[in-house]
């Protein structure tokens, strides 16, 4: 009974003692102990840790974050393994990114901290235990509720979470004392034992650190350093391997930290150069750097290039070197199909028949032109010297529509006013065509000739937009004297390499000058050689609803 009763007074004992003592531990809680890990540190150099926080979770470069390690500690009366993390030092933040960012350890811990190290944001003060913030508190078994003194260890175990191995040590070993007997005091040593290892591996970097070693790491640091403000000029460019001579080429680089690059620049030259020629990028708001690349440059077969971004502190990244540089083949560029055959003298024929009345012989008009035609490079740009005939019938609309039977037109009966005036203009004319800049010019045309009723003349202006020899839209307005006026609108494009095509609208009185019909063109050429192109055209014409007709007409041009 005596002893039964020594042995309960002692148990009661050692409980008042721990309650002062879980008090103290909660007050040096609340300065010293980390809150709940954040982050992973994922790769270290020298003394830079890198961890997985961006920007979303709130820090900033400056701010200061405690390093946790993670260890397993053995509940001394449950034995169940924790999941428990202590502070072995602080590291401040330098940069911060979107998913990454990285921070310098303290001294004393660099070489102990290590990949797979925890980071936690620095505790706030708080009047109830900060330190268990985001850690389960073990909940007691029905064994410690039965047993005072597994109660009583569990709260001193309780106290040693998130502490450092000396302070855990200490905590331990001041029960163990007063508790020799306990049936749980095997268990303590044994976990004062692990603890002890952990403290004695945080000590060791530190007492092999001697002046050699410390010069060593210093010049490490500062090799780090430097790898790092290289690291953040790291070039980004996706340099093309093969362009066309011609082609507007606009470098673009990037780099890891635009803000860091003093300046950036491009160097390029031909194979057959010793010296290269230095292009200066710009920066833009876009976080690139850009430049433009002579045409003088582009040319074929290619030319060389290599990349070099210059620091604030002057040190330089390429990408390529002058004896590695980048080749770029140029391939030659692709004139675009041409209207018409190459070379400043042409000759041109042309011969087309236009009905408007279903081919029943009163209203309709033949014409044959060519001419020559030579090209200029200044403000005027050809001149052109042809002949002409204009043959036809026509009047207007009301008379024609009288007509109904087409063979009384081959007799006498050809002068009735429903067999159409006969119309015809034999002529030659000069063309000069004057140039208005790149792309407008404008070709006034005189003609003078013989009518069927004698002397005539007549005159058309044309307004080009666009090249003579590539895609371009005409405007032109004509007048025969006694054959009528024309009005038209006349597009030309290449859409198959070989195959020129166009399209016209005109509107018209002739022949006769009679009521105006509407004239819709498609026009094909074919390149067979590079100094002959045969035409092709066919269209439809019309007056109005009961008076239409097609038309059909044929070309050569030739060229040297």
């Amino acid at each position: 009974m005596r002893r039964q009763l020594l042995s309960a007074l002692s148990i009661l004992v050692a409980a008042c003692l721990a309650q002062p003592s879980a008090r103290a531990a909660d007050d040096d809680e609340a300065d010293d102990s980390p809150e709940a890990p954040q982050a992973t540190i994922v790769q270290i150099e020298q003394d830079v840790a890198y961890v997985d926080l961006g920007e979303s979770s709130g820090i900033h470069p400056g701010g200061v974050l405690r390093v946790l390690r993670t260890i397993k500690a053995r509940h001394p009366v449950t034995g169940k393994e924790l999941t428990d993390h202590f502070p072995i030092g602080r590291m401040t933040i330098e940069q911060v990114s979107g998913v990454l960012s990285f921070g310098r350890l303290e001294r004393r811990i660099t070489g102990v901290v290590k990949v797979g190290d925890m980071v936690g944001t620095m505790p706030r003060p708080a009047p109830a235990r900060a330190a268990d913030a985001g850690r389960a508190r073990p909940q007691a078994t029905p064994q410690q509720a039965a047993d005072p003194e597994a109660a009583a260890l569990s709260r001193v175990f309780e106290r040693t979470l998130g502490r450092q191995p000396g302070q855990r040590i200490e905590i331990l070993s001041e029960y163990l004392s007063t508790h020799q007997a306990s049936p749980y005091a095997a268990a303590l040593a044994g976990e004062i034992t692990i603890y002890r290892r952990w403290e004695a591996a945080l000590r060791r970097p530190a007492q092999q650190e001697g002046p050699d070693a410390a010069r060593a790491q210093r010049e490490a640091q500062a090799a780090a350093e430097k790898q790092r403000r290289l690291g953040r000029l790291e070039i980004g460019a996706a340099l093309p391997t093969q362009v066309t001579a011609g082609d507007p080429i606009e470098l673009a680089i990037t780099t890891r930290d635009p803000s860091a690059v003093q300046a950036a620049f491009a160097y390029v030259r031909h194979p057959s150069e010793n010296s290269y020629e230095r292009v200066a990028l710009r920066a833009d708001g876009d976080g690139y750097f850009r430049a433009p690349l002579s045409p003088a440059i582009v040319t074929p077969p290619s030319f060389e290039i290599f990349l070099e971004v210059v620091g604030a502190d002057g040190e330089r990244v390429t990408s390529g070197s002058p004896l590695a540089p980048y080749e770029i083949t140029v391939e030659p560029s692709a004139a675009p199909p041409r209207t018409g055959p190459r070379g400043r003298s042409e000759i041109h024929g042309f011969f087309e028949y236009v009905d408007f009345n279903r081919f029943k012989g009163n209203d309709y008009y033949l014409v044959a032109e060519g001419d020559f035609t030579y090209r200029l490079r200044g403000w005027l740009a050809g001149v052109s010297s042809g002949f002409g005939v204009l043959y036809g019938r026509g009047g207007r609309n009301d008379d024609l529509q009288q007509l109904k039977d087409p063979s009384m037109c081959a007799g006498g009966g050809a002068s009735s006013a429903a067999c159409g005036q006969q119309v015809g203009f034999n002529y030659g004319y000069f063309e000069t065509e004057l140039r208005f800049g790149k792309w407008v010019s404008m070709a006034p045309r005189i003609m003078v000739g013989q009518t069927v009723m004698g002397p005539g003349a007549g005159g058309e202006l044309k307004l080009r937009i666009g090249q003579v020899t590539g895609t371009n839209l005409q405007m032109a307005a004509s007048y025969f004297q006694s054959f009528g006026a024309l009005g038209s609108l006349h597009l030309e494009w290449n859409v198959v390499r070989g195959w020129p095509m166009g399209a016209a609208v005109i509107v018209t009185n002739q022949p006769a000058q009679g009521d105006v019909g509407v004239r819709i063109i498609y026009q094909i050429a074919y390149r067979a050689r590079p100094w002959l192109q045969p035409a092709l055209r066919i269209g439809v014409a019309a007056r109005n609803i009961e008076q239409i007709g097609l038309s059909l007409g044929f070309g050569l041009i030739t060229a040297w």
